[in-house]
């Protein structure tokens, strides 16, 4: 914890907590699913233009609110898609339990390693194949299908 990554550390552990009490938060909040996305991506565009600002201001660059110009449209097509992803995120979580819901969506690590393998040729090793494995027997674990 000490040295020059305990500041990065620190704010990746700060994140995880603050997402884990919104999720828990989210079944028990009595106001609509559009209200509920606005106010989190109001959040996230304060805490985002505040983290550029800071990083601008102190490391001496250009604050570029929407990512260098090359990238523009990637980083746009990642906000459609993760926009969308909140949304059936959020209406999930009214309706099953946050821990059914979060063992299924860290799923993600292996979807996107199945897909990167596909598109890109990535090797998936031995290693990431055991991995797999332990990771689905823990979703099961936590979510109990009615099969098993």
């Amino acid at each position: 914890w000490r040295g020059a990554a305990s500041g990065p550390i620190g704010l990746m552990l700060l994140g995880a907590a603050l997402c884990t009490l919104l999720n828990s938060l989210i079944s028990g909040v009595k106001l609509s699913l559009p209200a509920l996305i606005q106010g989190r991506y109001l959040c996230q565009w304060l805490v985002g233009l505040a983290a550029l600002a800071a990083r601008s201001r102190s490391q001496g660059v250009e604050f570029r609110p929407f990512g260098p110009p090359g990238a523009r449209l990637w980083l746009a097509l990642r906000g459609v898609v993760y926009y969308g992803f909140i949304w059936l995120w959020w209406a999930t979580l009214t309706c099953v339990p946050v821990g059914d819901a979060v063992a299924v969506v860290k799923m993600e690590a292996f979807v996107s390693a199945l897909v990167s393998a596909s598109v890109f040729g990535e090797r998936l090793t031995p290693r990431w194949w055991c991995c797999l494995g332990a990771s689905l027997v823990g979703v099961a674990l936590v979510v109990r299908p009615p099969l098993l």
